[in-house]
Parts: structure tokens; sequence; C-alpha cells
């Protein structure tokens, strides 16, 4: 059959009778965003102490965030040299920050991680200071 005329006002191919069910589509888990409740200082001391957390943060997951502080005397504080800060954490989780004066300008920085869990995110959360 080359060429072939086909007459579409016929109706041609297969044809089901029945009813065709599905199977319930599966419902994708809710992923909620961690949260948390976080008190840091609103400038950090020039010299001397900084109590950057009183305690450990928790995350509506029910997770402890950890803390890490990094400083340096450019905007984005990504160092820690001990000429100019050292910063201590205490088995409850407190931040303290002893900074020592030497830099005429000294960013601060301190982040929160909290790894994801299921059913949520992971966490978060990053503050910083400019020391004068």
């Amino acid at each position: 059959l080359v060429n072939a005329a086909y007459d579409l006002s016929k109706g041609m191919g297969w044809y089901l009778t029945g009813t065709m069910t599905l199977p319930p589509a599966p419902v994708p888990p809710v992923i909620q965003k961690q949260t948390a409740t976080v008190k840091v200082p609103k400038k950090v001391k020039r010299t001397g102490k900084t109590v950057l957390l009183k305690k450990a943060v928790v995350t509506n997951a029910g997770q402890e965030a950890k803390a890490k502080v990094t400083w340096s005397t450019k905007k984005k504080a990504g160092g820690s040299n001990l000429r100019l800060a050292a910063a201590k954490t205490t088995k409850s989780g407190k931040v303290i920050l002893r900074t020592t004066g030497k830099a005429k300008r000294l960013y601060v920085k301190l982040s929160l991680k909290a790894p994801a869990v299921e059913g949520y995110r992971a966490y978060k959360y990053t503050k910083k200071w400019m020391v004068k």
C-alpha cells in the first residue's frame, strides 16, 4: 500500500472499554525550615571580652547549632589571627570573644549551622560586626 488514502470519518484504531484506575500519587514529605531564636550583642568591644552567645542555640528540630567565630581586618572576616582576637566556646555553648585592640578595624563573623534532619532543611545563621 503506497500512497493509500484513509477515510478518517469512519474512525480507526483501537478502542478500549471499561474503566482505568490510577494508584494514588505519592505525597511528598513536608519539609519545614529550621528556625531558632538567636540573641547576639549589638556591638563587640574593642578590647576585652564580649559574650557573643550566652548559651547554645537549639533549633525547632531539637538540634544544637554549631557556632564558629572568625575575624579579620578584611570585610570578609574569614581568618582567625591570634594577635587580633581569640574565641572560646564553653560546654554549655557560651561563645566568648576576647579582642586585643591591636587592629584599627576588626571585622568579626559568627556563623551558626545545623545539618538537615528528616522533615527539616539545614539551618544557617550569620552575623557580622565591625569593631572600631
